[in-house]
């Protein structure tokens, strides 16, 4: 959308206007378009209907088609052939059309540049431009152009050569220009001059292989020149020379080429000048160095009114005079294209005091976070009602001082700036010092309940601290800074794959020595298989790769069939069908090692999982397949089989999955014990065997009561994966896969060092043994289990950054996989694609947040003090969680403010903010909603069962 609005209005496309592509609105800038129907001009339209919603009546004749569909290669295109060739045949009752076809588009998308389909597509946009040159009059120009270009890859949105560059081809059967003889020379000679002002500015009259570019906004003053209406009020554009350096009658009178050009140049320069001196006026914190500028345009007036005067009304030019006509073209272009550089200097300006504002509310939110963290620690999982009180009073409080002065509006002038106008509203006063007033009632608050609970308790005994969670500390913290940090480089960021494995290869070394100075065998033996076996993933996944533009020359994308093509292989779709029992057969052993292959847990994991995993992958083979173009001719058919394939499939195992885990989230069972001695002995005739049966009175045993909760939560989780797996590609599928088999790997190492350590810690020289049901004993277990619970978060969260990059993603927009938000449908849906693209994208660090939880509830007991325990380590992974997501988007925020004049700031900083953010605000929401969720409904009805199991016991 931004393009088109830069292509009528001849104003800058922004950064942030990208956003208007999901849903534009009707241009009310002054524009082409609009230009023209107050002359009266009859329009026509026919193609992407972007064009019907930034112009909704403009048009006398619109024809829109729907155009975002990726898939669709052929319905936009056929619409345009269908109106504009019959609108050919009748070209004297229109003077404008636009025919905005998508094909090439779409092909890029889903299929690549040096494809076949691309070719096929070429051909018969050829076929069709062929057609109109036979059919358009004398009187008519063909503008043909591209509003961008396309990776390698057939995407775009970066900032590449072959994306931010397309082609400018004008046809008609009169001469345009001169393109060969003298005047192309002297042409050549004038533009070699524009080539050299000292603006600081090349752009346009650069090349590109031997071709000379210009911005696309050149092309508005040009039309509107070469149409007879007036350029647009906000243009920055500058006409293109040369279809203006040719000869023309005007009003019976003869102008030389360079009088033309002269003619039209001014009066672009002076619509260019009447805007800026407007808007400098209107905004007086726009530093357009107007004064400057006016100079410059001031000295070519001056030089224009001159040669005219001298001239006393000649008719024909001497070679000086020619020259001087040319010195005065140069000095109106070097106006426009200094206009042009301050604007883009001008509207790149940050409201510095609002960043400032936000970051500082930002990293104080963060300190509340942890804060009320430590309460949560130290209280045993208990937060003051007083604290919570007093923090909604100290909202209300601060919102009224918000609303009844200007306090933070005062503090904002004392912030530096960069000179310009700071949007700060009295809504944001409001919800500042709300928050801030707020968490400092709460804060004091507790601090003070703190203070007398120490001064009514001078007796306690102190804990001492134990040196082993020492180099877990260390360990998380150095992870933690290591990722958070990635954005203080621009290396680093472009890099950050590269960063994410050795940081997670890193924890897997530790681990292993670690295993080393385990005290008990069986611990060594766990820690050092599920260790290696950590390793060894990390590394297979580094051979799913979608490389950046900046490491063209360095990277070998894996994640397609071919670099320049967005077909998954058949090698990845083969892996997906590995995965899937590799997948199962992890699961289904951790829960059968704790008893829990019970229930929905059985149900789900033996038949619901296998189930859904082979639906996905059927549906991924047929969609490889359309993307070789198998289904051709009387294959056709299987385009449509595809579609239903996904809507119903996935649908049917996604929902019941989830409902069936959701109807009884437990994987509790039960069996007959057999005392050995109250057995009944039955006679095998055949080889005269002893079996031995239980009897109907033996007593039943419960099954799955040593982790009740953490079984029911990997069985959802199980379900999140399913999920997640349908919408990522094949190779994405098998990298969601390794990262599931990676996540067991974690919890069981955690589980393993828990409770190696519960079992002994050091007081005073003496070994002491936790008990759970026993308070008081393993004191120092709290600091331990912290300690581990910190480390391990930290490692889930950068083991779901590493999935982000492994399932095909980067933080650049022409990364983003936008033919997913069309499984199962066949036209586009604003609810269910975002969520679509938001689980496809965000799959990998949504499925490692997810498994947090399983931190505080793997193999653990719920039941007496224990539940206590559960309940604290529950609440503090998940303030974890979300402090961690806060720290990620804070330091991401923080870095694009302070890199805001970098070079690199629209192609590496800006991305990496907006991809952060957006992933924290989707992370958490995904992570508070359906982490807590689950865990809700699983130990609501572990209690229930619970409850059902004593009453029982009391019976009999």
């Amino acid at each position: 959308m931004q393009r088109l609005k830069a292509l009528v209005t001849g104003t800058l496309p922004t950064f942030v206007d990208a956003g208007s592509n999901f849903g534009s609105s009707e241009i009310t800038e002054d524009n082409i378009i609009d230009q023209m129907r107050r002359l009266n001009r009859t329009l026509l339209f026919m193609g992407d209907d972007t064009w019907v919603n930034l112009f909704p009546t403009q048009f006398n004749e619109s024809y829109p088609f729907p155009s975002f569909n990726v898939q669709d290669l052929h319905t936009v295109d056929n619409g345009c052939v269908e109106h504009l060739m019959p609108a050919l045949d009748r070209q004297k009752e229109w003077d404008f059309a636009v025919a905005h076809f998508l094909g090439i588009d779409h092909v890029g998308h889903s299929f690549g540049p040096d494809t076949v389909p691309m070719a096929d597509k070429l051909d018969q946009v050829n076929g069709w431009l062929t057609q109109v040159f036979e059919k358009v009059d004398n009187d008519t120009l063909v503008v043909i152009l591209g509003d961008h270009g396309m990776d390698p890859k057939g995407d775009h949105g970066g900032d590449s050569e072959n994306e931010v560059n397309a082609a400018l081809f004008m046809y008609s059967k009169q001469k345009l220009w001169e393109s060969s003889g003298d005047a192309r020379v002297e042409l050549d000679g004038i533009l070699t001059s524009l080539d050299s002002m000292e603006v600081n500015f090349g752009e346009p009259y650069v090349y590109l292989d031997g071709t000379r570019t210009m911005p696309q906004i050149d092309l508005v003053p040009t039309l509107a020149s070469l149409l007879g209406v007036p350029i647009p009020f906000g243009n920055l554009g500058s006409i293109i020379p040369e279809l203006f350096f040719v000869s023309r009658n005007q009003k019976g009178v003869e102008l030389s080429k360079e009088e033309n050009l002269l003619s039209v140049t001014r009066t672009n320069a002076i619509q260019m000048h009447t805007y800026l001196v407007e808007y400098s006026n209107q905004r007086m914190a726009a530093d357009f160095s107007v004064d400057v500028l006016s100079v410059q345009f001031a000295k070519a007036e001056e030089m224009y009114s001159s040669f005219w005067n001298s001239r006393h009304g000649k008719t024909n030019f001497t070679d000086s005079e020619i020259e001087i006509m040319k010195s005065i073209y140069i000095e109106y272009m070097k106006f426009m294209r200094k206009s042009l550089l301050a604007a883009r200097r001008v509207w790149a300006r940050f409201d510095v005091p609002l960043i400032l504002v936000g970051a500082v509310t930002f990293l104080l939110t963060l300190g509340f976070s942890c804060f009320v963290l430590y309460l949560w620690w130290s209280n045993n999982g208990v937060i003051s009602q007083t604290s919570m009180v007093l923090f909604t009073v100290g909202g209300v409080l601060g919102g009224a001082v918000g609303a009844s002065t200007s306090l933070v509006r005062e503090l904002v002038r004392y912030l530096p700036s960069d000179e310009v106008e700071s949007v700060l509203t009295p809504n944001h006063e409001i919800l500042v010092l709300s928050i801030i007033t707020g968490m400092l009632f709460f804060v004091v608050s507790s601090i003070v309940e703190i203070a007398v609970s120490k001064h009514k308790k001078r007796s306690v005994e102190a804990v001492p601290k134990t040196k082993l969670s020492l180099p877990h500390w260390f360990m998380g913290l150095l992870l933690l800074v290591l990722w958070v940090g990635v954005p203080a480089s621009d290396s680093f960021t472009i890099y950050e794959e590269s960063v994410t494995i050795h940081l997670l290869q890193a924890f897997g070394l530790y681990m292993t020595i670690i295993a080393f100075n385990a005290r008990k065998q069986e611990t060594y033996g766990k820690l050092l298989f599920h260790s290696l076996l950590f390793m060894v993933l990390t590394r297979f996944s580094q051979t799913s790769t979608m490389c950046r533009e900046e490491k063209a020359q360095t990277c070998i994308p894996t994640f397609n069939a071919m670099p320049n093509s967005s077909v998954a292989s058949p090698t990845a779709v083969f892996g997906l069908l590995v995965m899937i029992p590799v997948v199962l057969i992890f699961v289904r052993r951790a829960l059968q090692n704790t008893d829990s292959f019970n229930s929905c847990g059985g149900f789900i994991v033996g038949y619901m999982l296998p189930i859904g995993l082979s639906v996905s992958f059927i549906y991924w083979v047929l969609d490889t397949l359309h993307g070789y173009q198998q289904f051709v001719g009387p294959w056709e058919f299987m385009k449509s089989i595809r579609v239903w394939w996904a809507k119903i499939g996935f649908l049917a195992c996604s929902v019941s999955s989830l409902y069936v885990w959701a109807s009884e989230p437990t994987c509790l069972g039960s069996t007959k014990t057999v005392p050995p001695n109250q057995t009944t002995s039955l006679s095998n005739k055949k080889n005269n065997e002893t079996a031995k049966q239980p009897r109907n009175d033996a007593p039943t045993q419960i099954l799955g009561l040593q982790n009740p909760l953490g079984s029911a939560y990997l069985v959802f989780l199980s379900c999140a994966y399913l999920v997640l797996s349908m919408f990522q590609k094949p190779m994405g599928g098998v990298m969601l896969g390794v990262e599931m088999v990676q996540i067991l790997g974690l919890i069981e190492m955690h589980a393993v060092l828990r409770d190696e350590w519960r079992e002994w810690t050091t007081i005073d020289g003496k070994t002491q043994l936790d008990n759970d049901e026993e308070p008081g004993k393993g004191s120092n277990d709290a600091s331990s289990s912290f300690s581990l619970l910190f480390l391990f978060s930290v490692v889930l969260m950068v083991l779901g950054q590493r999935f982000f990059f492994a399932t095909g993603h980067q933080f650049t927009l022409a990364s983003i996989q936008w033919e997913v938000a069309f499984i199962g449908l066949f036209e586009t849906s604003w609810i269910l694609g975002p969520v679509i693209m938001s689980l496809n994208t965000f799959g990998g660090p949504l499925l490692a947040i997810l498994a947090i939880p399983l931190l505080a509830l793997w193999k653990r007991r719920v039941s007496g003090v224990s539940e206590d325990k559960v309940r604290r380590e529950l609440g503090t992974v998940f303030l974890l969680g979300i402090i961690f997501l806060g720290v990620w988007g804070f330091v991401a925020t923080s870095l694009a403010g302070h890199f805001r004049r970098h070079l690199m700031v629209w192609s590496v900083y800006a991305p990496k903010f907006l991809g952060v953010d957006v992933g924290m605000v989707v992370l958490g929401s995904f992570f508070l909603t359906f982490g807590f969720g689950a865990v809700g409904l699983a130990w609501n009805n572990f209690r229930y069962i619970n409850s059902l199991l004593v009453r029982n016991a009391k019976q009999t």
